[in-house]
């Protein structure tokens, strides 16, 4: 776990490094706390996700990158009392849709993702395709409350509920 917690901050200095190099303010990061849902499974649980990215307009208008952990805070159930605990680590390609004329941002992502960082769902070392969609109201220059799904793997979503602060 410290690894993937290393790993997660170096990214996440290396986007504010070149944030502050390049002048880009489209540096952020946020909290959520969600359901991890299993549908296969007897039982959901219940995940937090903390993320980080950066917009990277001076490449491609609207186009940016982020990283995201997440992991189990209630554990999901597979079988009768057989709980298994989900960590997930994943980067992606974002895209900005600003809703004209409102608060309102959708933001799909498509990237990859360790699913099995602290589970028996894969074998170690599978890296899968991960994707999903955020919707997001700005509640002021700094701050959105977004909603989000993403397929984490083909055994679980995760439906997730958060703020993010923009730098």
């Amino acid at each position: 776990m410290k690894k993937i917690v290393s790993i997660a901050a170096a990214v996440l200095l290396t986007s504010s490094v070149y944030a502050q190099q390049h002048g880009s303010n489209g540096f952020y990061v946020g909290a959520g706390i969600g359901l991890e849902a299993m549908p296969k499974h007897v039982d959901d649980g219940v995940g937090l996700a903390i993320k980080g990215g950066l917009e990277l307009d001076n490449v491609l208008n609207n186009l940016g990158v982020e990283a995201e952990l997440s992991t189990s805070l209630i554990s999901p159930e597979i079988s009768n009392n057989n709980k298994i605990d989900v960590t997930t680590f994943g980067v992606y390609a974002t895209y900005m849709i600003d809703i004209p004329g409102s608060a309102f941002k959708v933001r799909p992502k498509f990237g990859l993702i360790l699913p099995n960082l602290a589970d028996e769902l894969h074998s170690r070392g599978d890296v899968t395709i991960s994707g999903g969609i955020a919707g997001m109201y700005e509640l002021n220059n700094q701050l959105d409350l977004y909603v989000e799904y993403v397929n984490t793997s083909e055994a679980m979503n995760n439906y997730m509920i958060g703020l993010a602060v923009n730098f």
